[in-house]
């Protein structure tokens, strides 16, 4: 199968609820840059090669971050963070570009055939946390972000308390070619562009933010919520077994099941993805 690239939306209004997602979010983090401290640059040859000719130098420093902070200057929001629905139910340009000129923000039109609208604000606050996430392969530099970093304080409900992705120059992504040079901030619709690699943890992930935290969270791998009812099951039953601490249980085997991919791709990639492994 190719590549995909995950996309999820929403909004959280309560502030409490997001507080403790971080609390999690950041030791999933952890363990996280534990493993690209001890791996920057791809381990197999082939993806070498690929970084070598494509001039990308390995990862080290922060591999996460935590916002926490207001936002001035020319901040460009792109409009698919209020976008409704993936797939076919996906909304129209033509209608997230009304429901922005209805609030009264000012629109932009896409400069691609097929891009979308943006807006642009002078203020916000920035609050959450985003980690650029394990591969030993590294395939996708600047598109390999975890990002649950709420937007707020913009003056606009229709914005206010939706999930957004940051992109600003430095070292956690480059600002794409398409976007305003003279932007003081980006924000996109958060994505995760991912190959074989983490894709049935993070459908478990997702399902599990929405279960605990985030209600109005939509997912799209492939297809909306691959695996839903499965993991609701579960979490239904842990509920049963553990009621006092379900969610801490649930997010353990998470952070369990995290590691064991991460060490599986690193033993394949020290093999040099043998017998078509990648």
């Amino acid at each position: 199968m190719p590549s995909v690239v995950a996309r999820w939306s929403g909004a959280c209004a309560d502030s409490k609820k997001h507080d403790e997602l971080s609390r999690y979010l950041k030791v999933l983090a952890e363990i996280n840059h534990g493993y690209w401290t001890e791996h920057p640059a791809p381990i197999a040859r082939i993806n070498q090669v690929m970084h070598r000719a494509a001039g990308i130098a390995p990862l080290t420093g922060p591999t996460w971050r935590e916002f926490d902070l207001p936002v001035e200057g020319r901040i460009v929001v792109n409009g698919d963070i209020i976008r409704r629905g993936f797939g076919d139910a996906r909304e129209s340009n033509a209608a997230v570009a009304r429901r922005l000129r209805e609030s009264g923000l000012p629109v932009f039109p896409a400069e691609e055939p097929h891009g979308v609208c943006h807006t642009t604000l002078t203020r916000c606050r920035l609050k959450g946390v985003d980690l650029t996430v394990f591969d030993p392969r590294r395939l996708y530099p600047g598109n390999d972000r975890l990002s649950f970093v709420l937007l707020s304080e913009t003056g606009s409900p229709l914005l206010d308390n939706r999930l957004v992705e940051v992109q600003e120059r430095g070292i956690f992504a480059v600002v794409p070619d398409s976007q305003d040079e003279t932007a003081d901030c980006c924000l996109d619709s958060p994505t995760l562009h991912l190959r074989y690699m983490h894709e049935a943890f993070l459908d478990c992930l997702m399902a599990w933010i929405k279960w605990r935290f985030m209600d109005d969270l939509c997912y799209w791998r492939n297809e909306h919520w691959p695996d839903a009812v499965l993991y609701k099951g579960w979490f239904e039953t842990v509920e049963e077994q553990r009621p006092q601490d379900a969610c801490d249980a649930v997010f353990a085997r998470l952070c369990d099941e995290f590691t064991i991919e991460c060490d599986t791709w690193i033993a394949r990639a020290e093999r040099n993805f043998q017998d078509g492994e990648q």
